[in-house]
């Protein structure tokens, strides 16, 4: 079931990117100037990409089609765009990059099978094999929160510091889902039930801790923390965005969304996403920022062939990347603001 109806049916991140390579996505018209321009990251060659996350160097992660139509983890910066290979598959993909330049992400091995996770440093030049739970986030101390699956299919959220992978504890639930980690360690995610329930959670210095949700909401998720310690989530029935500020959970005015789901926060608090004004699987990027929420289509030059799908990721710097269509090709972007002020002060 679709993320936005229901937690315990969490999907991560990379769902909804993966659903723009068929839809049609409804472009806004930019009312005045535009706040950003768009960068094509381009592709390995071949037709399509996606763009992950990015640090405040302004480097970029996420995956390419080849050539050859395989799928590999890239690493955009500079103005290069770097194949990193795969663990000895066809195929990777990556999903986080640190401050430090650490990138993590997943690849088939050799002989297939289960994909494995990866660990990726420029200085190293090659992929180590970190075993099999799917990373999401790696925070500049080196911690990566995850998630594995059960006997039975569940997920649930791992965490591994600089050695070993641990599953973090279900405090009594059926499963869960682990989404963002900070700099310090500090990692979120949801906990669920089948076939409804869920509560945030909290994990740090070795301790799970499960927040209470809002009371008038039916559930509501952890999807973004930032290293100010600012929690973004999500409540459903009704749909809303929230910040939990270390004592309560705060609503975030969105009016013009529709069905918003959360990606990635800032350490000013802004956050990025998508919403879905036409249908579930035809998303548009959105930004708030300031008490005020975007449709990110409206933010950009007229013109100029983009269609934004979703915005996985964003920088202090105010710099934002993900996926959509540019005349017609699905491919990784990069939003730059045009002027100053639209990221963090300082």
């Amino acid at each position: 079931m679709p993320r936005a109806t229901s937690i315990g049916r969490a999907t991560g991140r990379l769902g909804t990117a993966l659903a723009v390579v068929a839809a049609g996505l409804a472009l806004a018209s930019p009312a005045g100037a535009a706040a950003y321009s768009v960068v094509d990251l381009g592709t390995l060659g071949g037709a399509s990409s996606g763009a992950t996350d990015l640090n405040n160097a302004g480097a970029v992660v996420g995956w390419s089609a080849t050539a050859s139509g395989h799928v590999h983890a890239v690493v955009w910066r500079g103005g290069s765009t770097i194949d990193i290979g795969t663990l000895g598959g066809a195929s990777s993909r990556a999903t986080s990059i640190s401050n430090n330049f650490a990138v993590v992400g997943t690849s088939t091995m050799t002989g297939g099978g289960v994909s494995h996770a990866f660990l990726w440093r420029a200085s190293q030049g090659a992929m180590h094999n970190l075993g099999l739970p799917g990373p999401v986030r790696i925070g500049d101390d080196g911690t990566i929160v995850g998630n594995a699956t059960t006997a039975s299919g569940e997920s649930v959220a791992a965490y591994r510091n600089q050695h070993t992978w641990i599953r973090l504890p279900l405090d009594g639930f059926d499963g869960s889902h682990g989404e963002d980690v900070n700099d310090s360690g500090t990692a979120v995610g949801t906990l669920f039930d089948e076939p409804h329930g869920s509560a945030p959670f909290v994990y740090a210095n070795g301790a799970l801790t499960v927040l209470p949700s809002v009371p008038a909401a039916a559930e509501t998720s952890a999807d973004a923390i930032n290293d100010a310690g600012l929690i973004a989530g999500q409540t459903f029935d009704p749909l809303g965005i929230v910040v939990w500020d270390g004592v309560s959970w705060q609503p975030v005015p969105a009016p013009t969304l529709v069905e918003p789901e959360i990606h990635d926060m800032n350490d000013c608090g802004q956050i990025v996403g998508a919403h879905h004004p036409v249908q579930f699987f035809t998303p548009h990027a959105f930004l708030t920022s300031n008490g005020t929420a975007v449709d990110l289509n409206g933010q950009i030059p007229s013109g100029s062939g983009w269609r934004l799908g979703v915005a996985t990721a964003i920088n202090d710097a105010g710099e934002i990347v993900g996926v959509g269509r540019h005349n017609g090709r699905q491919h990784a972007f990069l939003l730059e603001p045009t002027s100053a002020g639209r990221g963090c002060p300082g």
